[in-house]
């Protein structure tokens, strides 16, 4: 065979592994298999399983726990469901409900004095036309009869016309300072609406209660723990690379299968891609990797669970062995 067909034969394996490498993705066997046969594909043997999304509902005030309970009546605790924003619980809210009321009918009087404030103007300026009519018709009254009308009354009509303007312009103030009075006691309703939220009990995500820390009738002040919950439907798969194998662009936004082991010899996998890569180095020449996971249920339950071995099999980009000898 001539150094031209073998050269050419070469040529047409190496697109063809091209090809096969960008036609989308592959499974967990096809992964193994070309990651046994070439360096192509980034082994992490022993990774880990952790949560994505979880949280410690806190108080948000002081007060005595009055209940734990869904809207619906169910009863919170470990194992119930709940979705972003349902009510866990509230505290003893009575004082800051009176509050809130109070508030709302101090901003109620001051919107009725700036309504009222808007009737003055409105009367204000019809006095100042009709002050302004008198001035008038006195003035043409004494251009066609001289005299006719006292200068006397002309002055006390112009007087008049000017007070009227003046008690206008006043009305016009007073107006403005109804308006930002009552937009002071809005601000205070605001802030008692507020404090009476603060006192219910909600859930800021989607998830699964695995804690309740507190009990009913306890007292509790702000920041104090209530009730956990995790997030199974997307996790994290976190594994560590050599940098001598391996820089950062060479595995970041690529494609990963992870497969984990079920009971009696089984397996699941899963396909995602690498969505973080530290740019810190450990002493041990290590650097971390992370996918996201969208989780599966079988039987109503999730397959995957935090803590879980994983096996994370990545496609390295071409672009590190371009250069290779």
């Amino acid at each position: 065979m001539s150094y031209r067909t073998i050269a050419f034969a070469s040529v047409v394996v190496a697109c063809a592994q091209l090809a096969a490498l960008s036609s989308g993705p592959l499974s967990a066997q096809e992964f193994k298999s070309d990651s046994a046969q070439s360096g192509e594909f980034a082994r992490i043997r022993h990774a880990v399983v952790s949560l994505k999304d979880f949280v410690q509902v806190p108080a948000m005030q002081a007060g005595v726990l009055r209940k734990l309970e869904l809207a619906d009546g169910t009863t919170v605790k470990e194992g119930v469901l709940v979705s972003a924003d349902d009510q866990l619980g509230k505290l003893d809210d009575r004082d800051a409900a009176a509050r809130q009321r109070a508030a709302q009918l101090d901003y109620e009087v001051a919107k009725g004095e700036s309504e009222k404030a808007v009737l003055a103007i409105a009367a204000a300026d019809k006095t100042v036309e009709v002050a302004e009519q008198e001035v008038l018709e006195t003035r043409n009254i004494n251009r066609a009869a001289p005299g006719a009308i006292p200068k006397t009354q002309e002055r006390r009509q112009e007087l008049t016309k000017e007070r009227s303007a003046i008690e206008a312009d006043v009305a016009r103030h007073d107006k403005l300072g109804a308006e930002k009075t009552a937009e002071l006691r809005q601000a205070q309703v605001d802030v008692a609406s507020l404090n009476l939220d603060h006192h219910q009990i909600r859930s800021p995500i989607d998830g699964e209660v695995v804690q309740v820390y507190r009990k009913i009738g306890e007292w509790v002040s702000p920041g104090d723990p209530l009730v956990r919950i995790i997030d199974l439907k997307t996790l994290r798969v976190e594994g560590f690379l050599k940098i001598d194998d391996y820089l950062r662009q060479d595995v970041l936004d690529q494609p990963v299968i992870v497969e984990i082991k079920l009971p009696r010899g089984r397996t699941e996998s899963f396909e995602s891609t690498i969505t973080y890569v530290s740019p810190l180095v450990q002493a041990s020449g290590d650097f971390r990797v992370v996918c996201e996971v969208a989780n599966k249920q079988a039987n109503g339950y999730w397959v995957m669970l935090p803590g879980m071995d994983a096996e994370m099999t990545i496609r390295v980009k071409q672009s590190q062995f371009a250069g290779a000898p």
